[in-house]
Formats: structure tokens, sequence, C-alpha cells
């Protein structure tokens, strides 16, 4: 029994690593419930906003003034998904026009907080539509 309860952190955690289903969240619920949803895999709709110089983010529109930093492993550089997003935020950040360029886009990837800081390490992007902004 001593050895069970020694062993039984290591089987779940094998368990969550081995591909799993991930749980369908929104930025503002990662952020309300980070320790819920913390070293967790989720599957999430969100804006990604960019300066293309150091800050990536994902906001969500029901809570804007919560974000979180968005990590792309370089191995996901050449994945059709993360192609299609940066494509559509150069194409907005070059446009003169654009107030907030940014990309709805509907991903799974890790929840991770360090802190107060909060990042989602992405393991896949699944859609990819350009924020269509009114106020030109």
């Amino acid at each position: 029994m001593h050895y069970a309860i020694r062993l039984l952190p290591v089987l779940l955690l094998v368990g969550l690593s081995s591909g799993q289903t991930a749980v369908q969240t929104s930025v503002c619920e990662l952020a309300q419930q980070s320790k819920k949803f913390a070293q967790t895999t989720v599957r999430i709709r969100a804006t990604v906003q960019t300066d293309f110089i150091e800050h990536t983010m994902i906001v969500d529109r029901n809570c804007p003034k919560i974000a979180a930093s968005l990590w792309i492993p370089h191995e996901l550089d050449n994945t059709k998904g993360v192609e299609q997003l940066r494509a559509v935020l150069r194409r907005q950040w070059m446009d003169s026009t654009s107030k907030i360029p940014g990309v709805d886009a509907e991903m799974t990837g890790d929840f991770i907080v360090e802190g107060k800081r909060r990042y989602f390490r992405v393991r896949s992007i699944d859609s990819v539509t350009p924020v269509l902004t009114t106020d030109r």
C-alpha cells in the first residue's frame, strides 16, 4: 500500500502525457482558475495579437484585460497552422488601417503558470481567421 501511494502520481502523469483529450476552455477560465488548469492540455479559441518584436499574446473578447503569453515551439514553425497564423498576422501588421492586428485561432496546447505569469505552449493550431475591425 505504501508503494502504491508513491506510484500513483507517476501513473497519472504518464496518462496525461500520452495524448489524452484536451479540456475545452477559454482564456477567461484559464485566468480565473489558473491552478485548476496549470500543466493541463487545453483547447481554446482566442485572439492572437503581436507586436512582431517580443510580445505575442492570446486574449478573449469576453475578458479583454486578461492575456497569456503565446509560446510556439520552433519545431512547429513549418506546420500549416503556424504558417497561416503568421501570414495573416503579417498582412494585418503591414495594413496601416488595421487598429489592432489580431487573428482568431483555435489551438490545443499546455497551460503553464509561473508565479503571476501565464503561458500557453502550442501543440497545434487547428484554424485561423482574421479579426475584422469595423472601426476603420
